[in-house]
Formats: C-alpha cells, sequence, structure tokens
C-alpha cells in the first residue's frame, strides 16, 4: 500500500538539479517502492517557453560562457529587493499549476531542489488546505548562495559542515532544522569496478587495456575550453589515449574529432551526452573535470585523482577548496600546467599513490541511501 507520495522539484539551471532529482527519485522507488510513489516535477508550465528558455539558456550561457557577466548576475542577487523579484516572478508562474498538480497526485510531501523555489513552494503549500511537509537539499555543498536561506526556518539538507555552520550562524537558521549528510550520488559510484573488470570494460568501449586514459568529463552542457585542453595533450609527448565527454555541446565534439584526426597515434575518443559515466570514470586513470559538485565527488569516491581547470564563481569556489585543502587533486588555468600535472601523476607514482591515500583518509562517502531515508522518516 502506497503511503507516501513524494514530489521531487527542480529547475534544469544546468545538469546538478535535476540530476539529484532523479537520483533521489529512483532510489526511493528501489527501497520503499511498495510504500512510496515518487514525481519528478520541473514546475514552470509548458506554455511557459520564454520563461525556460531565460532561466535555462540565460545561466547556461552566463556562467559558461560569459564570466563576468556571471560574476555580475551572482552578485547583484544577493541583494534583498532582487531575491523579492524573483521571487514574485517565479510564484506567480507556478502557484496556479503546481496547486493543480499536488491535489491531482495527491502528493503528501515535497522536496526542492532549487533556491529560486523555496519560498513560491512554500507559499502554495500554505495555500492548500491540507499542509504537506516541505524539505529542501542544497544541491552546492560547500558554498551556497545566500538564496538557498530565504526561509530559515524550513528544514535543510546540507552536504557538510561548512554549509551548515554557515546556514547557522550567517542566516539565522535553528540548528535542528539543518541536517549534514554526505553528498548525493548515483547508487553504483559506492561499489567501484576490479581491475579485471576495469580492463575488460576499457576493451569494450574501445581502449587499450593496460594502457593510461586521461578522461576529460564534461557535463550535461559541455566542458566550455573543454578544446583548449584537450589540444594541449594531444599535441603533448605524452603516451596517453584521451576520452572526452561533450554533453549537449555539439559543436564541442566536431572540434575535438577534428582535432583528434590531426593525432591518429593517439587514441581519442569523444562522446556527447552519455549515461555510462560510471564506467568512463572507472576506466579513467586520471580525470580532468569542471568544477561542478557530483562530477568531483564521483571521481573522488572512486579514487581517481583529480584536476579541475575551472569552476562557475561563486557556488563551485567551494568545491575547489575542497579539493586543493585536503590534497587529492589540482587546480590548473592553463592547459600547459594540466599536461604538466598529467605527466607528474603519470612519471612519479609515489605522487599518484599519495593522493590515493589521501582519499581514503578523507573518507567521501555516497549518502544517497541516508538522505532517502531521511526523507522518507521526516
Amino acid at each position: 500500500m502506497v503511503k507516501q507520495r513524494i514530489a521531487f522539484l527542480y529547475l534544469q539551471t544546468g545538469g546538478g538539479h535535476l540530476s539529484a532529482a532523479t537520483a533521489l527519485a529512483n532510489r526511493t522507488q528501489e527501497l520503499f517502492g511498495s510504500e512510496t510513489k515518487c514525481f519528478t516535477l520541473n514546475p514552470i508550465p509548458k506554455k511557459e517557453h520564454f520563461a525556460k528558455f531565460l532561466l535555462e539558456e540565460g545561466y547556461r550561457v552566463s556562467s559558461l560562457k560569459i564570466e563576468k557577466f556571471w560574476i555580475c548576475v551572482y552578485e547583484f542577487n544577493k541583494l534583498r529587493f532582487m531575491q523579492l523579484f524573483w521571487t514574485l516572478i517565479m510564484t506567480k508562474l507556478i502557484h496556479k499549476d503546481l496547486a493543480r498538480y499536488i491535489k491531482k497526485h495527491r502528493i503528501t510531501k515535497i522536496v526542492v531542489l532549487h533556491f529560486l523555489l523555496i519560498t513560491p513552494v512554500y507559499r502554495v503549500i500554505r495555500s492548500l488546505e491540507e499542509k504537506i511537509p516541505m524539505l529542501t537539499v542544497v544541491t552546492d555543498p560547500f558554498t551556497a548562495h545566500s538564496f538557498w536561506h530565504n526561509q530559515p526556518h524550513l528544514p535543510k539538507i546540507v552536504f557538510s559542515e561548512r554549509a551548515k555552520e554557515e546556514a547557522i550562524h550567517r542566516y539565522g537558521a535553528h540548528p535542528d532544522k539543518i541536517h549534514v549528510f554526505p553528498i548525493i550520488l548515483k547508487k553504483q559510484f559506492g561499489t567501484p569496478l576490479s581491475t579485471e573488470e576495469i580492463q575488460k570494460k576499457k576493451k569494450e568501449l574501445g581502449f587499450t587495456p593496460g594502457k593510461r586514459l586521461v578522461f576529460f568529463a564534461g557535463g550535461g552542457e559541455g566542458y566550455p575550453r573543454g578544446d583548449l585542453f584537450v589540444w594541449a595533450l594531444l599535441r603533448s609527448k605524452l603516451d596517453v589515449e584521451l576520452c572526452i565527454v561533450c554533453g549537449k555541446d555539439d559543436m564541442l565534439k566536431k572540434q575535438i574529432r577534428w582535432m583528434a584526426s590531426r593525432y591518429p597515434k593517439k587514441k581519442t575518443i569523444v562522446f556527447g551526452f552519455v549515461d555510462f559515466m560510471f564506467d568512463l570514470m572507472n576506466i579513467a586513470d586520471v580525470v580532468v573535470s569542471k568544477g561542478g559538485p557530483a562530477t568531483m565527488m564521483e571521481a573522488l569516491i572512486l579514487n581517481k585523482p583529480l584536476i579541475i581547470t575551472q569552476y562557475i564563481y561563486g557556488q563551485e569556489r567551494g568545491n575547489v577548496e575542497f579539493l586543493v585543502y585536503n590534497r587529492v587533486g589540482f587546480y590548473v588555468k592553463k592547459p600547459r600546467h594540466m599536461v604538466r600535472t598529467v605527466s607528474e601523476l603519470f612519471d612519479n607514482p609515489e605522487t599518484y599513490n599519495m593522493i590515493q591515500k589521501r582519499l581514503t583518509r578523507v573518507k567521501i562517502e555516497n549518502g544517497i541511501d541516508k538522505v532517502v531515508a531521511f526523507i522518507l522518516s521526516y
């Protein structure tokens, strides 16, 4: 008998909110399918094409392509009147349709995974006759925008003690309302492939078993400036194979395939949007990535040395600080420095092994089961 009907609400500004919502919903169904029914929803109505375009494309272009403009947007939205403005707009956009959706599907609990939705969803719930429990999952693990804390009295799940301390001491949240868990990852990342399975998977995916592999892990939106870093490694004397995930960035995919054709002796395989990041992470010897929290933690939980080449101002700064402070990876901004770092890792096994030992001590954990259990019990 279904006892709980849980809605996971997200906005598609970057891939992290959707992937977290999907991972939570899927895992909840796997563990408690007989007791729960889960729904994932972007509450902006489909007919609101301009609003979707503004939020989704506006975020993607500004955060990944126009850094100075993004910095202005990020800082400007810390101002109270701007947060009130966005709250008003979002409330008008989603209120009627979301209230109808909640009633239609008899939702009994709501989990919010985007800061722009917190106050509007809270207002929708308050307008209903039946009061529904609401939880927020703060998807930025270390440095969360002040927008996440507009309603400090509401319960929140965070992924670090740093985030909890900031919520309490900077934004006035009650300690009992902030719940700390390990970051949410897909369940499979809790069990790495064995050495034998890695070599077999390399062959299946077109790589050479036993050959060193550098994996450029772009996200769903692609890998800004990824062509520069791949080009630098292609031109180097390093005896490695390359793999890059370009996500939805078709232009990047074409550029890298052209560059790879210039160096046919250095095997390079280019993917678009994939659903087998777990396999690619496992077979990699070194991961080169942006500063997104999910990709970073996926690499680190699999004991892969990580090189971050860029991060989104503000929200991803703490991810880089965590990496560098714990000395489990590197932050380099220039392609030639990335090549030098890869070379150092491969030429000095003691450096590579030391990073893996530090990763073991850091004890990165997949918190998805604990978070699911908490959501159901709350």
